[in-house]
């Protein structure tokens, strides 16, 4: 088995590579002198994600083949099934098995098929001045909005009317005032934490961060109302 040749396999963005099953590889001499050889792994692959439209977000899960000091004047590399040297979609790409998640729907030409697992088709492209192989397999997924919705959105539009809700009381009820301005701008700072306990903190625009943000400002602006009316009422007395 160690004399067989056998070619480098890169993978774009990889994290770790482990086996499964305890074997190895697997090799097939055929009749014909034809050698095959396979190898079952388990990778992990770092893909990029882009956080603008959470909780409406939407990514591409994506795996890149290639050989690694190979071209393809030597080595074709191809999705099984698919045409060699032929750009575009080709062949099998990724095959998922049933699976679900509270946080993620997956879908397959519009449709989520978690539940039922899923078949992707693979991509032939052809790289520097096409002498390099890549074949690229991905999928589509998208955030489950509902949490972050019943437990940020709504939460926060109902602090807002709390907080504007200090406006119709009597300017000398300044403890019930006090309660209705400040309790909802610590709220909106537990919400905006509750957000980045879901999503990996850092500086990158996002909406839902935007909007809490400007949730925050509006309650504020209430406290700065209750402060300049009891200073005024002060005045007056």
């Amino acid at each position: 088995m160690s004399k067989i040749w056998v070619p480098d396999m890169y993978v774009d963005r990889l994290i770790r590579k482990e086996h499964i099953g305890g074997v190895k590889a697997v090799a097939r001499v055929s009749s014909d002198g034809s050698v095959s050889r396979s190898e079952h792994v388990l990778v992990s692959v770092q893909t990029p994600t882009e956080m603008h439209d959470v909780p409406f977000d939407r990514h591409m899960g994506e795996i890149l083949v290639s050989s690694y000091s190979q071209s393809n004047s030597n080595v074709r590399v191809i999705a099984r099934g698919g045409l060699s040297g032929v750009e575009g979609e080709s062949g099998v790409g990724l095959v998922a098995e049933p699976m679900s998640s509270s946080t993620w729907s997956f879908d397959a030409n519009g449709d989520n098929v978690a539940e039922m697992g899923f078949t992707t088709k693979g991509s032939m492209q052809l790289e520097f001045d096409g002498s390099w192989d890549y074949v690229r397999m991905h999928f589509r997924f998208e955030r489950r909005p509902k949490y972050l919705i019943e437990q940020v959105v709504l939460p926060s539009i109902l602090f807002i009317w709390v907080s504007c809700v200090q406006f119709y009381v009597a300017p000398t009820a300044v403890p019930a005032r006090t309660f209705l301005s400040v309790i909802p701008v610590l709220m909106m700072r537990m919400l905006t934490q509750v957000i980045y306990g879901t999503v990996p903190e850092g500086s990158q625009q996002m909406w839902l961060a935007d909007y809490m943000t400007v949730s925050l400002v509006l309650c504020l602006s209430a406290v700065v109302e209750f402060a300049a009316v009891h200073y005024h009422c002060q005045v007056e007395a």
